[in-house]
């Protein structure tokens, strides 16, 4: 049966930062338990090279500090490390447990960054996630509550052990002597399969992208699980999410308080909303894209220090800055409908982008039987004829090799610059904060003064 080891990597108490992170990366990815290949990454970007492990942990390493620096919140708790360890008796291999590993942090941990690895020089295998204390979206910490390990965390386990036909643990059993892998430092938990802000967002914008009226809108959020509440006699639209027991209005999901209005929504299906300022913030949009890219190849440079993001960006005064962050908000949701439109392309072709990685595959056999060498004879039929059913579908093997590549780049590029945006618009909040209380501490002053 399959079990779930918990530990917390804490800060350092003699007042310097903690080296335990960067030590939980090494171990985790030392190449001579995970055969330098069974070693990957969550919301991170990887190196081309991930056989060098000292590289590749620095890089993972210094990812999750700018996290911790963009939020302020470089103390305490650094993060977090689990083992899944599965018995001998379930016979797997290390490209199972890595895909089993991948589906546990995206279902429990989708909004944090995790380095993760499959370890294979013991007698059963295992694998390794150490995940940033920090999430990208709001900056808040990760918090684990005494009991989280039997209500959440192990029927995850469970549910993919099943899905995959292995061992399941028997929750029916109160984990005793030999199941004490838990730890209470907080006051909350953070529980599994509850649906964030960010996560009904998510939806909304994908369901706006393939919606043709707003009733066909609504049919498509409650087809993800999301009951809208649209009845005149009330002001607001709310939406109730899967797993949550209140609902929530959806003009409230927005810091501008009037994005999600039903004659907004109504707009953005139909292509015209706040369209007057589309092009100008799409030519902003794309310009920034390439000089975010120079800024953060530029190693002198924190790309997340404050100081560096007003002299990037010109900002003098409060109302420069309300109307920087209205662009990081369109931006932001270009980026949503960008993505959606490259990902249904896509998902037209991943039949047809299997069937050519197939062919990639059995090409070194093809052309050895075309050489004369016979024994490739049943591989040279089968490539013959996955070429023949790409040809009869209308594909030139080229330009569908060129649009897999292109598409995942694309899709990367822009991942990447959303988490970017996410920080940004972060770092806005905060100046916005400042500047606030500064001006009530003058006003408070002046009134003084008056008296």
């Amino acid at each position: 049966m399959a079990y779930l080891r918990l530990g917390a990597i804490r800060a350092a108490t003699s007042g310097k930062k903690s080296s335990g992170l960067i030590r939980g990366i090494e171990y985790i990815y030392n190449p001579e338990k995970t055969e330098n290949k069974y070693l990957s990454g969550y919301n991170l970007t990887l190196p081309a090279d991930l056989t060098d492990t000292a590289k590749l942990s620095k890089s993972v390493y210094q990812q999750m500090m700018d996290i911790k620096d963009a939020f302020g919140k470089k103390w305490g708790v650094q993060g977090y490390h689990y083992k899944l360890a599965f018995p001998a008796s379930d016979q797997l291999t290390p490209e199972l447990c890595m895909q089993i590993t991948r589906e546990f942090i995206e279902r429990c941990l989708p909004e944090y960054q995790a380095a993760y690895s499959v370890h294979t020089n013991t007698k059963h295998i295992h694998s390794h996630i150490v995940f940033n204390s920090i999430d990208l979206i709001e900056g808040r910490k990760y918090r684990y509550e005494n009991g989280d390990w039997r209500r959440y965390l192990m029927p995850v386990i469970n549910e993919l052990c099943e899905k995959y036909q292995l061992s399941c643990f028997n929750l029916e059993i109160e984990e005793n002597q030999n199941y004490k892998y838990r730890f209470d430092h907080s006051k909350r938990a953070k529980k599994v399969g509850m649906y964030t802000n960010t996560m009904i967002l998510r939806d909304i914008d994908e369901c706006i992208s393939q919606a043709r009226s707003y009733e066909d809108f609504k049919k498509l959020m409650q087809e993800k699980g999301h009951v809208i509440n649209d009845d005149p006699r009330h002001k607001y639209i709310t939406i109730l999410a899967p797993g949550r027991k209140k609902a929530a209005r959806l003009v409230n999901l927005t810091p501008d308080k009037q994005t999600y209005t039903k004659e907004n929504i109504i707009k953005m299906i139909g292509g015209t909303f706040k369209q007057e300022n589309r092009q100008e913030y799409m030519k902003k949009l794309y310009a920034d894209m390439g000089e975010y890219y120079r800024y953060v190849a530029s190693s002198n440079i924190r790309i997340f220090d404050v100081k560096a993001f007003i002299g990037k960006n010109k900002l003098t005064d409060l109302s420069q800055l309300e109307q920087y962050r209205a662009y990081l908000q369109v931006a932001e949701k270009e980026l949503s409908c960008m993505r959606k439109r490259i990902h249904v392309s896509y998902e037209a072709r991943t039949e047809a982008l299997g069937q050519l990685e197939e062919l990639t595959e059995l090409y070194p056999a093809y052309k050895s039987y075309k050489s004369g060498k016979t024994e490739y004879k049943a591989e040279y039929d089968q490539a013959l004829s996955v070429y023949r059913n790409l040809k009869d579908q209308g594909y030139n093997l080229v330009s569908l090799y060129r649009f897999g590549k292109l598409a995942d780049r694309c899709l990367a590029t822009i991942d990447d610059y959303k988490k970017h945006l996410y920080i940004e618009n972060q770092i806005c909040n905060r100046l916005q904060m400042k500047q606030q209380r500064e001006t009530k501490k003058t006003k408070k002053t002046s009134q003084q003064k008056t008296r």
